[in-house]
C-alpha cells in the first residue's frame, strides 16, 4: 500500500519538496501516507487530529502545503467539510486526499486511489540526503501560533540516539509509547 500510495500521490502532482499535511488519527492509512511521501522526497508535515480551522489554516499557509490528507471523520468532527470552508485562503494547496467517504466536492479518495494505482518504480524513488528536510512537526501553539520544527533523517536519528542514552537503553530494552501518531517525541 505504502507504494501504491507513493504512485497515487506523484500522479497528484506531489513530488520532491513539497510539503503534504497530515491530519489522521491513530488509523493504518496514517504510516501508509507519511511512508509513501519519503519515497517521492515529500515532507510529511504530522498535525493533531485536535486542531480546528484556526490552527490548520495557519499551518497550510505557514508551510506552504502543496497537499493535505485528512480523515473523513473522527470524533464527530468532519475534517473535509473545514478544509473545503478554507481552500480559497490557501493558494499553495493544490490538493486534498480524504480517507473515508465525503460528500465535499474537489477531493480524492485515498481508498479509490490505492487500488487504482500500480505501485511505484524503483526509478520513480527518491533517495534522499540524510540532511534534507523529510518531515515538519508543529508545536500546540499553547503559548500562540503553533510553531514549526523541520527535521531531516540525521536530526530524527540523533533524537533517538539521544533518548536511547537518556534512559540507559539497550537493544535488548522494548518502549512502548501511547502517543498518537502525529505527536512527536523522542
Amino acid at each position: 500500500e505504502i507504494d501504491r500510495c507513493a504512485a497515487f500521490l506523484l500522479g497528484l502532482g506531489i513530488g520532491p519538496g513539497d510539503v503534504v499535511t497530515i491530519q489522521i488519527p491513530n488509523r493504518i492509512e496514517f504510516p501508509v501516507v507519511f511512508f509513501s511521501l519519503e519515497l517521492i522526497g515529500a515532507i510529511a508535515n504530522k498535525i493533531s487530529p485536535d486542531f480546528r480551522r484556526r490552527e490548520v489554516e495557519y499551518i497550510l499557509r505557514f508551510s506552504g502545503s502543496k497537499g493535505y490528507v485528512c480523515a473523513s471523520n473522527f470524533k464527530g468532527f468532519d475534517y473535509p467539510a473545514m478544509i473545503g470552508e478554507l481552500r480559497h485562503t490557501l493558494p499553495d494547496l493544490a490538493c486534498v486526499v480524504v480517507c473515508g467517504e465525503t460528500s465535499v466536492s474537489n477531493v480524492h479518495s485515498l481508498e479509490q486511489g490505492l487500488r487504482q494505482a500500480a505501485p511505484i518504480s524503483a526509478t520513480e524513488r527518491v533517495h534522499m540526503d540524510p540532511d534534507t528536510i523529510m518531515r515538519m512537526a508543529f508545536t500546540s501553539g499553547t503559548t500562540g501560533d503553533p510553531k514549526g520544527v523541520m527535521h531531516s533523517y540525521r536530526t530524527m536519528a540523533w533524537g533517538v540516539s539521544s533518548a536511547t542514552r537518556r534512559f540507559t537503553m539497550t537493544s535488548a530494552d522494548r518502549y512502548i509509547s501511547y502517543l498518537p501518531l502525529a505527536h512527536v517525541a523522542e
